[in-house]
C-alpha cells in the first residue's frame, strides 16, 4: 500500500512538472509571436517599450545613462515605388540586423513605423554618442553596395528614467525632423526650444 502511494505521488509530481514546463515554453512561444516584427524577423515596438522601461528602471540603481535615438531611412516611398514592397522590406530587414550588430548588451533596437528604427543606447557624453551614431549611419549607407541609401537620426537624452518611452521617442523624432534635406549634418540632438517651436507651429496651423 505504501509503495502504491509513493508511486502515485511520483506520477503526480512528474505530471505536474511536465505541465509547468509546457506552460513555460508555451508562454515564451506566445511572447515571441506577440513581440515579433514580421518584416525584419526581430522585435517590435511593444517589445522595445517593455524592455526599455525595465532598463531605465535598473539605471536608477546601476547609474547607467541612456539616450533614445530614432534612425530614419530617407525616401522609403521612392524605394518602394522603384523596387517594389518585397525589395523595400528586404532593405528594412538588412538595416535592422546591421543595427543589431552595432549595438551592445543592455542596448535595444527595433523597427518602428515602417522606415524608422528606435534605439536605446548607452550614453557617456554627447560627442562620443554623436560620432557613434554617425558611424552607424555611414555603415548603413553601404549595406546595399551600389544602391544608395540615405539616413538621418534624432537623439534625446533621458534625464528622467520615469518619463514615458513614447514621449522620449517623439522628442527624438522632433529633433530628426529639423534636419534639412540638403543638410550635411545627419544627427540632431533634441532640446526644449525644438519642442516649443513645434508647439508654436501646431498652434499656427490650428
Amino acid at each position: 500500500l505504501v509503495f502504491s502511494i509513493v508511486i502515485m505521488i511520483l506520477v503526480f509530481f512528474v505530471y505536474y512538472l511536465i505541465t509547468i514546463i509546457h506552460l513555460v515554453f508555451e508562454r515564451r512561444r506566445i511572447g515571441k509571436i506577440f513581440f515579433a516584427d514580421t518584416v525584419t524577423g526581430g522585435y517590435n515596438w511593444l517589445y522595445f517599450v517593455e524592455k526599455a522601461k525595465k532598463a531605465l528602471k535598473r539605471s536608477r540603481f546601476n547609474h547607467k545613462q541612456y539616450v533614445l535615438a530614432q534612425i530614419h531611412l530617407e525616401k522609403y516611398g521612392s524605394i518602394t515605388a522603384c523596387y517594389g514592397s518585397g525589395e523595400a522590406e528586404d532593405i528594412l530587414e538588412s538595416i535592422y540586423w546591421n543595427l543589431k550588430k552595432m549595438t551592445v548588451r543592455k542596448e535595444i533596437v527595433v523597427r518602428n513605423e515602417n522606415e524608422n528604427f528606435a534605439l536605446l543606447l548607452l550614453y557617456e557624453n554627447e560627442q562620443k554618442l554623436t560620432e557613434r551614431v554617425e558611424r552607424m549611419i555611414s555603415n548603413l549607407c553601404k549595406i546595399r553596395g551600389d544602391q544608395k541609401l540615405y539616413f538621418t537620426a534624432g537623439i534625446c537624452k533621458i534625464d528622467n528614467p520615469r518619463d514615458e518611452i513614447e514621449t522620449i521617442y517623439n522628442s527624438a523624432g522632433i529633433a530628426r525632423s529639423t534636419i534639412g534635406n540638403d543638410s550635411v549634418q545627419k544627427v540632431m540632438w533634441f532640446n526644449v526650444e525644438m519642442q516649443q517651436q513645434k508647439l508654436w507651429e501646431k498652434k499656427v496651423e490650428d
